[in-house]
């Protein structure tokens, strides 16, 4: 087992009626949550809000990684696709693909830190998931 030196908690709760989530139970991080084909509307679809949490974690990954061999992170930017898949009735499925550019730092180089950063961000190495019933 690794030994844990930080952990950092955040919580979400989702509720049926209006359709929210509540973030850390913050009234001032509170997102209305549609399904996918409501994409016309302010509200975010839980694919949305994963591309959004997968972007941001593996950039914070790449500027952990490209400051450890002193690469440059101006210009920086990760892209995340986020595509719900639909087999048949309640068969669903998720891919996402990711576009990294460092556009001050050398292909190899970059190429470095992009394979340490997919290595080290929880969202793209797995995620251990367990389930209480309340």
């Amino acid at each position: 087992m690794t030994d844990v030196h930080h952990v950092t908690t955040s919580r979400a709760v989702s509720t049926h009626v209006p359709g929210r989530v509540r973030v850390d139970e913050r009234d001032d991080l509170v997102f209305t949550v549609s399904t996918p084909d409501a994409a016309e509307t302010d509200s975010l679809s839980p694919e949305q809000l994963y591309a959004a949490s997968l972007a941001s974690c593996l950039h914070q990954a790449i500027a952990v990684e490209a400051t450890k061999i002193g690469a440059a992170t101006d210009g920086s930017q990760v892209h995340a696709t986020v595509d719900l898949t639909h087999n048949g009735s309640q068969r669903f499925g998720m891919q996402a693909q990711v576009t990294i550019e460092l556009p001050d730092v050398d292909e190899n180089t970059a190429a470095r830190v992009r394979s340490e950063a997919m290595a080290t961000c929880p969202l793209v190495n797995g995620v251990e998931i367990s389930t209480s019933d309340r």
